[in-house]
């Protein structure tokens, strides 16, 4: 799922399967020394492809490991892998829908990334101003931290929907 998020190929079903098709173009296009040399290498093309609006093909293949098993770790992963893709997808934005044209989704976006921690940061200081410090807090405060949350949500959603409408035909399936 972060996958799908970062790169905008929102179809795309299984991109760490070790087998990637990349066309000559694709490869004088993309900067091939900054690609990420860790398992996320697969995550990063699909990042920088999607920037310069390139075609994926997704084809499904059953994974096969005969008696061996994958010897990748999710957890250990997880914590490596994302903070570049979130990093891929901030670049992302800012080049395909900033620098190589404009969508307004990228204001969504990061509204939504402003708004939402910012909601919660002040509901966490509600509860803690309540149950911790026993301070008064207004009736007020837990609306305003709800609208503030809700708004940066639906501004998130709203960037994710228009990131699929802008994506829809950057991408096909084969199988």
């Amino acid at each position: 799922m972060i996958t799908k998020i970062g790169s905008g190929y929102w179809n795309i079903t299984d991109p760490q399967n070790g087998y990637t098709v990349i066309s000559r173009y694709a490869l004088e296009t993309i900067d091939l020394d900054s690609i990420y040399t860790y398992y996320g290498y697969c995550n990063d093309i699909l990042l920088k492809m999607n920037a310069y609006g390139m075609r994926v093909v997704d084809v499904t293949m059953p994974a096969r490991y005969g008696s061996e098993k994958s010897k990748i770790r999710y957890g250990k992963y997880i914590r490596k892998v994302a903070p570049m893709i979130f990093r891929g997808f901030l670049w992302r934005l800012k080049m395909k829908y900033i620098v190589l044209d404009f969508h307004p989704l990228v204001l969504f976006y990061f509204a939504s990334m402003i708004l939402v921690p910012l909601g919660l940061i002040f509901g966490f200081w509600i509860v803690l101003e309540k149950l911790i410090f026993h301070g008064p807090v207004s009736q007020n405060y837990p609306l305003l931290f709800v609208f503030i949350f809700l708004v940066g949500m639906q501004f998130l959603l709203f960037a994710m929907f228009f990131d699929m409408q802008a994506n829809k035909t950057s991408y096909s399936k084969m199988v």
